[in-house]
């Protein structure tokens, strides 16, 4: 990952190595010393997970006490500062959203439409989006991690589709912790963003293409691929 200041806290972006997956691992708290401190914001995803407390972290305007469980998913752009991550341990995974499938990159709906990535949705219309892992389905969680560590590490044969699988099962069970994202979106005000979205979550099992969404929500493509993005 590379810094980029221009005004403000740095923008980190992703070193993406060609035929490598844009995913990327790091372990959190005292076990590592790769975590940069003082205030900062990314242009790709990131979801960190807690395995042990101890400490805060600032996202955005919030200060957040770091607990055993805690999933924080911080979408591109959030400013975070994991200063006081010193006494936690856990997780930091990285990604770019391509790695699940062909969109466009910067397009409206490249990300935001995939439903495994509704809850970074939270991130980017207000604020990085904490959840909680239930204490029976830890285990499983930290297993999933450490494995997509190890393939990314050692990258044995058959260890891109490896990746994807690991990453997918993650991200599944962290959108089952978030389940009212079409509510949270009417909430804040963005009725255009819970139309897609319901659109999508009644069809999850179906192939859909963006004309398809376009369509379901009396909106032409051009306006779906060029309207603002929610913040």
């Amino acid at each position: 990952m590379l810094g980029r200041r221009d005004h403000g806290p740095p923008v980190y972006t992703y070193e993406a190595v060609p035929g490598v997956p844009p995913v990327s691992t790091m372990r959190l708290g005292r076990v590592s010393s790769e975590v940069r401190p003082g205030a900062h914001s990314h242009d790709f995803l990131v979801l960190a997970y807690v395995e042990r407390g101890g400490g805060s972290m600032w996202l955005g305007a919030r200060e957040w006490q770091i607990e055993a469980g805690d999933v924080y998913l911080i979408a591109p752009g959030e400013i975070a500062d994991p200063s006081g991550l010193e006494e936690a341990e856990g997780w930091s995974i990285f990604f770019q959203p391509e790695v699940l499938g062909s969109q466009v990159p910067g397009a409206f709906l490249s990300w935001r439409a995939h439903p495994l990535l509704f809850p970074f949705v939270r991130g980017a219309a207000g604020g990085a989006q904490r959840l909680k892992m239930p204490p029976a389905e830890r285990p499983s969680f930290s297993e999933h991690l450490s494995a997509l560590d190890l393939e990314l590490r050692q990258r044995q044969d058959g260890y891109r589709e490896a990746v994807l699988s690991h990453l997918t099962l993650l991200l599944v069970d962290v959108s089952r912790l978030a389940v009212d994202v079409v509510g949270d979106l009417r909430l804040k005000d963005e009725p255009l963003l819970a139309e897609v979205f319901g659109f999508i979550e009644d069809r999850y099992h179906e192939p859909i293409s963006l004309r398809d969404v376009a369509r379901a929500v009396s909106l032409s493509r051009g306006h779906l691929t060029n309207a603002p993005t929610a913040r």
